[in-house]
């Protein structure tokens, strides 16, 4: 796409993805800037100054649990209580060596953790969890009691079916999904009028419908506590080119494979 973008052919009139995939595509200069009106009524917060991307859903983060097999008020109250030997054996998430997504989770731990997220992610690998390729199947290992316990997105619990819920914490780290009207569409109203109707009222309730935690004010899937979680919601930061060297400092390439299936050690160079 890129390739065919800097040859002069459009190749898209509108592009949804992560934020880190949308800054990497808005440094290249793919973008056209854009405000849908509706957008105007999103939380401050969320908002990009530069109006070249918008925000349309968030995707919180919590344990999820088997209802089946973990017993009414022996579920995990917050992310340290999966430290707790009894969980041992129990646990599923991504493998964070393979999944950007995970590795910017525990990245991110800070937020809460202060400089006790290091120490958090060599107890997490001391679990032995269960490692699985993305958050996805994450759910199933659960559903299916391979797993009785799991980190991954809140909106499975409706996505899937099963014996399944989530944990309420008190915040929750959260992946931000941008749309994007492309510099040289071939469409461009329509682009316009496909990112305005996603991020309008409308539009955005129909998204949260299929569990997906929107930004329109007053708009919730149809998730118990849903609307408890939308305003505790803390979007991930991203590391940026320049803050590249940190990263790999604040994510040693040892506790990334710490959790990993095979504890080799990944160099540097594998991040």
């Amino acid at each position: 796409m890129l390739g065919l973008w800097r040859v002069g052919r459009p190749a898209f009139d509108v592009v949804e993805s992560s934020w880190d995939v949308m800054i990497l595509m808005k440094k290249e200069g793919l973008f056209a800037r854009y405000v849908p009106p509706s957008s105007e009524k999103f939380p401050e917060q969320f908002k990009e100054k530069d109006a070249l991307i918008t925000p349309w859903r968030l995707l919180p983060v919590s344990i999820l649990y088997n209802t089946e097999l973990v017993k009414v008020g022996e579920a995990p109250k917050n992310l340290d209580d999966l430290l707790d030997l009894k969980w041992k054996g129990k646990i599923s998430i991504p493998d964070p060596s393979r999944h950007t997504t995970t590795a910017k989770f525990l990245w991110n731990l800070e937020k809460f953790m202060g400089g006790k997220w290091r120490d958090y992610v060599k107890g997490l690998a001391k679990q032995q969890p269960l490692l699985v390729e993305s958050l996805a199947p994450v759910t199933p290992a659960i559903i299916k009691g391979e797993a009785q316990v799991g980190i991954a997105y809140i909106k499975f619990v409706k996505q899937y079916k099963g014996p399944v819920s989530y944990v309420s914490l008190d915040k929750y780290l959260s992946d931000p999904n941008h749309l994007a009207l492309g510099a040289k569409a071939a469409r461009p109203n329509a682009g316009r009028l496909y990112i305005e109707y996603a991020v309008s009222g409308d539009g955005q309730r129909l998204i949260a419908s299929d569990g997906e935690f929107v930004l329109f004010p007053g708009v919730y899937p149809p998730i118990p506590g849903a609307e408890k979680v939308a305003p505790n919601m803390v979007p991930m930061d991203n590391p940026t080119e320049e803050r590249s060297e940190e990263s790999k400092q604040r994510i040693p390439p040892d506790l990334l494979r710490a959790i990993s299936r095979d504890n080799l050690t990944l160099q540097p160079g594998e991040l």
